[in-house]
């Protein structure tokens, strides 16, 4: 039986942490634009993801980052079938 890497999946959970607060930015900008009350919450959210993000990936600096471009597209193409399948919009 094979043996669970923990510490590939949590680089990769650091990458899409990443990625969760990259995509946060463009709300965070529309919310300053109009004046939202909520721009504090975009940014403590953004802050945490972050935060959490950066120590996942840097605390093991061996892997590659092509180690993480399959499970991470699959997750991205599931996804995307996933919302197309019940009618939801993506992009």
């Amino acid at each position: 039986m094979a043996e669970i890497n923990y510490r590939i999946i949590l680089k990769i959970i650091g990458v899409l942490l990443w990625l969760e607060a990259a995509s946060m930015l463009m709300p965070l900008g529309i919310s300053i634009y109009y004046g939202e009350n909520d721009t504090t919450a975009f940014l403590i959210t953004i802050g945490i993801a972050a935060v959490i993000g950066s120590i996942l990936f840097f605390q093991y600096p061996n892997f590659l980052m092509l180690d993480m471009f399959l499970p991470i597209g699959l997750s991205a193409f599931y996804f995307i079938r996933g919302c197309r399948k019940y009618g939801r919009s993506v992009f």
